[in-house]
């Protein structure tokens, strides 16, 4: 019994120590037009996606996407805006194709088709785990032409 017990022990610390710490997402809009974000998580070749989180220009706000793994992926799209006569909007992702819908979305398993449902392509940013016990703070800027992911452990 206790040699079960300490299996057990040494299993949950491995389980443990291999997960994810908690993080905390921040997006900032360093574009000209509210922007419009969603984030995934892949977990055993299935991803986690939700969205979709509107950013005003010039604006950072907090959002609530419980992130686990050591890859963050995100999209986002701008709203249409004018460069001389054409109309234009900018999205930012383009390595990893999930399934998301137009309104607000939370999907376990957005590689696959489903009703409803369009492809929109993700971009991946590899993160560096913080230590362990400690949380993750992460950052996204989107600007004009890129994306920039900042992370720290937080105290």
């Amino acid at each position: 019994m206790k040699h079960l017990a300490r299996i057990a022990a040494s299993v949950a610390t491995v389980v443990f120590m291999g997960s994810a710490a908690r993080a905390e997402i921040t997006v900032c809009n360093d574009f000209h037009t509210p922007i419009h974000v969603a984030f995934a998580y892949e977990n055993e070749g299935r991803y986690t996606a939700a969205g979709w989180w509107s950013v005003e220009p010039n604006a950072c706000q907090p959002v609530d996407f419980a992130f686990q793994g050591a890859a963050l992926y995100y999209a986002a799209d701008s709203d249409n805006y004018k460069d001389g006569r054409l109309t234009k909007h900018d999205h930012w992702g383009n390595k990893v194709k999930l399934y998301v819908t137009k309104k607000d979305f939370k999907f376990d398993d957005a590689g696959q088709r489903r009703r409803g449902a369009s492809a929109e392509m993700f971009s991946s940013a590899a993160l560096t785990q913080p230590p362990q016990g400690k949380s993750l703070s992460i950052t996204c800027h989107f600007k004009p032409g890129g994306t920039t992911i900042v992370t720290k452990p937080l105290p």
